[in-house]
């Protein structure tokens, strides 16, 4: 996802990812909620809570993501890929209402 796109040719940059220990494990995740403004895109990761009432549903945000509106469509292409790459392995991921 790092390039350089300010030159006519697309030059690949190396990146170093660290993960610190504490969110190495990672937090679970089973709704995004996606908004944005002139500055930024907000992904708020959502944990939803079994309820036996239908038209009250908990969800507890777990992680709110914040990025600029230029990396939007690197996570986008890299989502896709990843979905790909996961339905030919796995199988087709179906929608679960």
């Amino acid at each position: 996802m790092a390039q350089n796109e300010q030159t006519s040719t697309t030059e690949e940059q190396e990146v170093h990812v660290r993960v610190r220990d504490d969110v190495r494990e990672g937090i679970y995740a089973n709704l995004a909620l996606v908004s944005h403004s002139a500055h930024e895109f907000t992904i708020d990761f959502c944990q939803v809570q079994p309820s036996e009432q239908r038209s009250a549903v908990e969800a507890d945000v777990v992680a709110r993501v914040r990025i600029a509106p230029t990396l939007v469509d690197a996570v986008v292409r890299a989502l896709r890929s990843n979905v790909e790459d996961h339905e030919t392995t796995f199988g087709t991921i179906k929608d679960v209402q």
